[in-house]
């Protein structure tokens, strides 16, 4: 067996058990205070244009706030955006909602400080820069099972210092999945 396939195979079975994981082993729907995540996302970013991936790794300090490390990386033919990171979330708690695809949607808030590496070719050369990066944004997960989110972020990324001729960057994680343990 290729390395390739055994890797496939090891993500396949991952992703199978978190999706139908015995009950023994899950908790309630939705972050509580204690629970570690890891979230990862694909999308893009807006002025300047690129494809965006994302991952972040969450504490849930209370049920309903979060904090923990993000990283955003944004590419195309001829740019580059590294932009790490530290974030506080904010969720909304509708687990005393009667209804139970609403008690399984989390919208959250959050802010984030880090800085941003951005990255331009030139038919003059490749120009880069670093620089101070602040975020915000919103979004909601849907907690499929009790230790898997499916969900949908959108950032505002502003840098006070222009970072290689830029001061603003959007990004939409149009999808992510979210894994609790």
């Amino acid at each position: 067996m290729s390395c390739a396939r055994a890797l496939r195979c090891v993500a396949s079975a991952g992703l199978l058990l978190a999706l139908f994981a015995p009950s023994a082993f899950a908790q309630s729907v939705g972050t509580h205070a204690g629970d570690w995540s890891i979230q990862g996302g694909g999308g893009f970013t807006a002025d300047p244009d690129g494809g965006l991936v994302a991952a972040d790794i969450e504490y849930a300090i209370t049920d309903d706030i979060g904090f923990g490390p993000s990283l955003q990386l944004a590419f195309d033919d001829d740019l580059t955006i590294v932009a790490p990171t530290v974030n506080l979330r904010y969720r909304v708690d509708l687990s005393d909602v009667n209804n139970e695809f609403v008690r399984r949607l989390e919208p959250f808030g959050q802010v984030g400080a880090g800085f941003a590496y951005i990255e331009k070719d030139h038919r003059r050369g490749d120009d880069d820069d670093i620089g101070f990066l602040m975020n915000g944004g919103f979004g909601a997960e849907y907690w499929v099972t009790d230790a898997l989110a499916v969900g949908n972020t959108i950032l505002f990324n502003g840098m006070p210092d222009d970072v290689e001729g830029e001061n603003f960057f959007f990004s939409w994680q149009l999808v992510t999945l979210r894994y609790r343990f």
